[in-house]
């Protein structure tokens, strides 16, 4: 199955979904699932990037799915984590 998607980005000053302009087309294809979870991972990938909410549908419908701004500040992101441990020495 083939569905195209679109992707909006939440803009100050509009306060409808369906009168915000589309900021990316993708078809996408696989099972009804796959699609939502490739959707899914390249909206909350627009979402880290733009700071801002988005949402995506599929074309032609008006029912969409949000992603809230993810990380807005900065907070919880861990670049990398490392743990040493050392092992005890015997006596």
């Amino acid at each position: 199955m083939f569905k195209t998607v679109e992707f909006k980005i939440r803009k100050p000053g509009i306060s409808r979904w369906e009168e915000t302009p589309v900021f990316k087309r993708k078809e996408l294809s696989g099972s009804k699932d796959e699609i939502q979870a490739k959707a899914k991972e390249m909206v909350e990938g627009i979402a880290f990037s733009e700071k801002s909410a988005v949402r995506w549908n599929y074309e032609g419908l008006e029912q969409g799915h949000y992603v809230d701004e993810i990380f807005p500040d900065g907070q919880g992101i861990i670049v990398e984590e490392r743990i040493a441990l050392r092992q005890r020495e015997s006596s």
